[in-house]
């Protein structure tokens, strides 16, 4: 008889304990063992362990978790889409049962699954893309006519490098930056592979994600790296070729205003070192890129030391024709020596009279693409 007394005030307590606590997240009091029995859910002590959990529930296309913790509040749980690249997905709201006497805190998330995972699901499993997904739908169309374009192109068994610089130059060529045309901006979202290969306008994260997207339908091992480039939020990506990881950013080869035609190589398989120039990302969260063997200027012979290779390079191509534009990296980059009379002798190899040279990439390592006319 007490022990149904004692189990009553305690009920009583658990109901006034009951709240919310922030918006789409809602807190409830509860005792040990009550919010808890059941199936065991997985302990979870740093945001680090969460975003790999989640990340991990995306790729598999659930659509809820949860988990225990007495360490994350719910506040620092909010903030867990600022640590994923969203490829597959994002967390959009939470709830938190949590214990009055010993704060162990259950959480439920539920998950907004993206585009991508339907569009990869269909290719690589043959999975039906669901009727309600439409842009998932358009992506895949869009997909399916590149990846037959490029089969068309390169052959069915071109390495994994041919493909990836067709990849690269396709997204140059046909993506603008900025945001999509004739969509109404509150609803756009520039940063989705949608906008890159099916609106061909997008920022970062689209060019990032259309990479991702159409590397992953090719066989290609890639990750989409999160961080700062020139000081502001920015995404790019790792892809392994030839065993070995690479930079490569589409975004800062892409011509901002567009260029119709032109396509350059800046950041186009590139090792740690020269990505630090320009960028900035947590080191020890994505794999080490140590090399520079398929790097588009080295293995195209492309790359010139210093001005004395670049002029010796120059005179080389002029006399093998008469290109109307070509390019080359140099690593001794000085506007000083670049320029001016030190530039003259090109004339003296061609029929055009005049040139337009752009420059792009961060000193030493620096193109210089040449435009005659």
């Amino acid at each position: 008889m007490k022990r149904n007394k004692i189990t009553a005030f305690f009920l009583a307590l658990f109901l006034i304990f009951t709240g919310t606590l922030c918006t789409g997240c809602s807190l409830v009091y509860s005792l040990p063992g009550l919010a808890f029995s059941g199936v065991k859910e997985e302990e979870i002590g740093t945001m680090d362990e969460l975003v790999v959990l989640v990340e991990d529930a995306l790729e598999k296309g659930l659509e809820e978790i949860s988990f225990v913790t007495g360490d994350l509040s719910v506040e620092e749980v909010q903030e867990i889409n600022r640590m994923m690249d969203g490829y597959y997905g994002t967390v959009v709201s939470c709830e938190s049962t949590e214990s009055a006497l010993t704060h162990r805190k259950k959480m439920s998330l539920s998950l907004e699954i993206s585009d991508n995972y339907y569009v990869e699901g269909h290719f690589l499993e043959g999975k039906d893309i669901p009727e309600d997904r439409k842009k998932a739908a358009k992506l895949a169309d869009a997909c399916t006519k590149i990846i037959k374009d490029m089969e068309e192109d390169l052959g069915k068994d071109a390495s994994d490098y041919k493909k990836e610089v067709w990849i690269h130059d396709y997204l140059v060529l046909h993506t603008a930056y900025g945001f999509p045309e004739g969509e109404d901006e509150e609803q756009v979202r520039p940063h989705e592979s949608y906008d890159a290969l099916v609106s061909h306008k997008a920022v970062c994260n689209g060019y990032a994600f259309g990479m991702k997207l159409l590397c992953d339908l090719s066989g290609i091992e890639n990750r989409i790296v999160t961080g700062t480039g020139s000081g502001e939020s920015h995404a790019w990506n790792l892809v392994k070729i030839g065993g070995d990881w690479y930079h490569v950013d589409v975004t800062w080869d892409d011509p901002s205003p567009d260029q119709e035609g032109r396509v350059v190589y800046t950041y186009l398989n590139i090792n740690d070192e020269r990505a630090e120039l320009g960028h900035v990302w947590n080191t020890g969260s994505w794999p080490s890129a140590g090399s520079m063997k398929e790097n588009y200027y080295e293995k195209n012979g492309l790359f010139c030391e210093d001005y004395d290779a670049f002029k010796e390079k120059c005179v080389k191509i002029l006399k093998n024709g008469s290109p109307d534009h070509f390019q080359l990296m140099v690593g001794d980059y000085d506007g000083s020596i670049y320029s001016g009379g030190n530039m003259d002798f090109l004339f003296d190899y061609t029929d055009y009279r005049s040139v337009k040279y752009q420059t792009i990439g961060e000193i030493p390592y620096t193109t210089l693409y040449l435009q005659f006319y």
